[in-house]
């Protein structure tokens, strides 16, 4: 065949070849699992829904919603939102997420962003027009067990549809709260709940999805938690106090001097000579001899990891004295 019309099919081979594997996309994601972008972050894999909040102009506390991006419609648009801050349960302390997010913060190894984003309501300050508005926006799905889960300290907690219709004695669980506030986005202020009992009915409305409470206990405890829950399971065992025991002679070696314990600490005992006066008497000394002469060899427990001895007679094991905390001839 021509040479001359060899090339030109074979260009035309490769450019049709170069259109069908460009119109192929990458493969698809597994079911219910996307992923979306947090600035100064990176990406977030996960199970994503579409959940909704009615903005108030200023300070809103809401569930899950880092980036305005993440918006999806309504009346409140990305350019609505002016600022973004999280709360680190861990370190006690904000981290902006919007504008100009404070990456040091969130590359952190005691920043968990995916859980703060499913467990945890963020602060989202918003300028709109019309003063107020609903929207819709994604977030990764509530983890209700991570959410329950409160530590020592300050707690932003998002109300998940599991709060609705409970009574306060139900949301504490295990809890001691000591200060319980909600956030009235309206009035930009602080309900102290605690304070007043007819406030706690804010935990009965299925409005308030979405929404964040403030909670400070003074130490890890669980929501929603009663101690009926685990009155059937016994107590966790308890890890062996096992000691750090060492032998320097290797075990009951009666005829070298060992000193048996913990040697960093210097809570340890020497392998020592004796004389046995009586059954209730004895006497240490450097060295003796004869049917009195003993020595008390120290060894390491192998239960409790505490030293512990044993009387040897010297004479009674072939030496006929003890010297310096060995038996010897």
């Amino acid at each position: 065949m021509n040479k001359k019309i060899i090339m030109p099919i074979a260009i035309v081979l490769l450019l049709g070849l170069g259109v069908f594997v460009s119109a192929i996309s990458s493969p698809p994601s597994l079911p219910g699992e996307t992923s979306k972008d947090i600035p100064g972050y990176g990406s977030i894999t996960g199970n994503y829904i579409e959940s909704s909040f009615k903005f108030m102009n200023g300070w809103n506390l809401v569930h899950g919603l880092p980036n305005p991006e993440w918006l999806s419609g309504g009346d409140i648009e990305a350019s609505n939102i002016k600022a973004i801050y999280g709360f680190n349960q861990i370190t006690q302390e904000y981290i902006r997420f919007y504008p100009q997010p404070e990456k040091s913060k969130l590359s952190s190894q005691n920043t968990r962003v995916d859980s703060m984003i499913s467990a945890t309501a963020f602060w989202v300050y918003i300028d709109s027009s019309a003063g107020y508005g609903k929207a819709e926006y994604w977030t990764l799905e509530p983890n209700e067990e991570l959410n329950k889960q409160i530590v020592e300290g300050w707690n932003f907690v998002s109300f998940l549809p599991n709060y609705v219709g409970k009574s306060f004695d139900e949301l504490k669980g295990n809890c001691n709260i000591q200060k319980l506030y909600w956030w009235q986005p309206r009035d930009q202020q602080f309900n102290n709940i605690l304070s007043d009992k007819d406030r706690m009915e804010v935990l009965r409305y299925s409005e308030n999805i979405g929404s964040g409470l403030l909670i400070k206990v003074p130490e890890s405890c669980t929501l929603f938690t009663s101690s009926s829950d685990s009155s059937d399971v016994p107590n966790v065992p308890e890890i062996p106090n096992i000691k750090e025991c060492t032998d320097s002679d290797g075990g009951t070696v009666i005829d070298v001097k060992g000193l048996t314990g913990d040697l960093s600490t210097n809570d340890a005992y020497n392998d020592v000579c004796f004389i046995k006066e009586s059954e209730t008497e004895t006497t240490s000394t450097p060295e003796c001899s004869g049917a009195n002469c003993y020595l008390k060899e120290y060894h390491c427990d192998s239960q409790t990891g505490n030293p512990v001895s044993d009387d040897f007679l010297c004479s009674e094991r072939g030496f006929t004295s003890c010297k310096q905390g060995a038996c010897t001839n």
